[in-house]
């Protein structure tokens, strides 16, 4: 790596370029780890729990019928 003027960067000034290089890219995804979630994954989970209240009441509704059909309703 080199400046403008053509001077080289010390191996002390490589490194801390790449350590700074290397903690903005921790830091970065640090805040994309940590991020709130997004209105996509909020509506997925309600999407989910609605799907799987749904798949529940149909459950009972089923058994609820087997059962009338076995008692000879």
């Amino acid at each position: 790596m080199k400046f403008r003027n053509n001077d080289e960067f010390t191996l002390a000034g490589k490194l801390a370029v790449g350590f700074a290089m290397l903690a903005g890219v921790g830091l970065l995804g640090s805040v994309i780890a940590f991020a709130p979630p997004s209105e996509i994954e909020k509506a997925r989970e309600v999407h989910d729990l609605n799907k799987a209240e749904k798949e529940r009441a149909n459950q009972e509704a089923m058994a609820r019928e087997y059962s009338r059909r076995l008692n000879g309703g």
